[in-house]
């Protein structure tokens, strides 16, 4: 804890505004966004939710690869991709189907 304080003072009055707002806006997005999810999921089954859930895994590969510098996408991640989009896919249609 004494070393987070150290940095924090050691960052100047400006910075510190700036880091307070962002923790601020960080943490309200968070929260906004687990209360949105527990009001989706609240309507929503379990395979549509798994459904949900490795869609947003594999959505945050692709942001990766398309927004942080030296990120790569191999062939490996991009058939794991399609592997976890197809089984999810795959249950899902057998589960509403009732196969």
């Amino acid at each position: 804890v004494e070393d987070v304080v150290a940095a924090y003072n050691a960052l100047g009055e400006p910075l510190q505004i700036k880091f307070l707002f962002d923790s601020f806006v960080c943490g309200m997005s968070f929260y906004l966004y687990n209360e949105f999810q527990n009001m989706v999921l609240s309507d929503l089954g379990p395979v549509p939710t798994a459904v949900g859930n490795t869609l947003k895994r594999v959505a945050i590969f692709v942001g990766l690869y398309l927004f942080t510098a030296g990120e790569t996408f191999p062939m490996p991640k991009v058939v794991g991709c399609a592997i976890a989009i197809s089984g999810c896919l795959a249950y899902a249609i057998c589960n509403s189907k009732k196969i």
